[in-house]
């Protein structure tokens, strides 16, 4: 086995993609289409991400998303054919070194706490655990939303993505979002949308989401990204945007799924979800490599 390293710049997107799906396998399957949606939305640096080669053939990747010093493993995979083999722990050193190189002082991943063997691997790789992560899943019905959550005075309206700037910035008291929950992604998801609500006092509450339809096993869902509440703004008020926006997407909520990942455990927004009804589905870690 010979292993070489090159730069993802030198696939096109069909061949990252091939790349990407042989190595996940399991008959998963990564599109191109996809993979410049993600590349853009988390500032994927195709230039600093590297393919390991055996030979001439692909066998493992690690794509690095970079804004300025920091940097995030976006996705990191080895061909099945050549696990178990240290590749891995080659790869992961190979990629940091070269971003230290580039000038990235940190990279930080998440992984799902029940990954034993990929913790272990980033540990190998001088990653350490530095705070968790919960992912919160919920229907409608079981949030029992209706439109009584929608006091009659309260107006809640669409508005532009370019909204949630000012509510981010009145958020920076609270834990630092994961990579793809920050605002240059938030500005930069395709299919984000905005709602804002205004209460007898004025602006009172700003969600950003996605609204994803009902596709194989999975059901109409809305994804949350991003809430914003003025003080003393809370609990009401966010069954009223998440009441709206599956109205808005899928005319009811009773059946809608609402998801939200990567939110970090000590939150304001982890509690108030929890106060929601809202269950904990899973728990991830955020692992960060500190350069020398």
């Amino acid at each position: 086995m010979r292993i070489t390293y090159q730069s993802a710049l030198h696939l096109s997107l069909p061949e990252l993609a091939e790349l990407h799906t042989a190595a996940y396998g399991g008959g998963w399957v990564s599109k191109p289409d996809k993979l410049a949606d993600i590349f853009r939305t988390q500032n994927v640096d195709l230039k600093l991400s590297l393919i390991a080669y055996d030979g001439r053939r692909p066998v493992g990747l690690a794509l690095l998303g970079r804004r300025r010093a920091h940097s995030w493993l976006y996705d990191f995979a080895i061909a099945h054919s050549h696990r178990g083999k240290g590749l891995g722990t080659r790869l992961l050193q190979t990629v940091s070194r070269e971003a230290a190189k580039a000038g990235i002082r940190d990279v930080e991943l998440d992984v799902w706490e029940k990954r034993d063997d990929a913790i272990r691997l980033y540990g190998r790789a001088g990653f350490q655990h530095v705070r968790t992560y919960l992912m919160f899943q919920a229907t409608g019905q079981q949030l029992r939303l209706n439109d009584s959550d929608l006091p009659a005075e309260w107006q809640i309206t669409p508005d532009l993505v370019e909204t949630v700037i000012p509510w981010y910035a009145a958020a920076e008291g609270e834990p630092e979002p994961a990579w793809d929950r920050r605002l240059p992604s938030l500005l930069t998801y395709g299919d984000a949308q905005v709602m804002v609500l205004v209460d007898a006092e004025g602006m009172a509450a700003c969600l950003h989401y996605a609204a994803r339809p009902a596709a194989g096993t999975d059901p109409n869902r809305i994804r949350p990204m991003f809430v914003g509440l003025r003080q003393g703004a809370g609990l009401l008020h966010l069954r009223a945007l998440f009441y709206a926006a599956a109205r808005n997407a899928f005319g009811q909520a009773a059946s809608t799924t609402f998801r939200i990942a990567l939110e970090p455990e000590n939150s304001s927004l982890a509690k108030l979800l929890q106060d929601l009804g809202m269950s904990v589905a899973a728990r991830a870690f955020d692992m960060r490599l500190r350069m020398a």
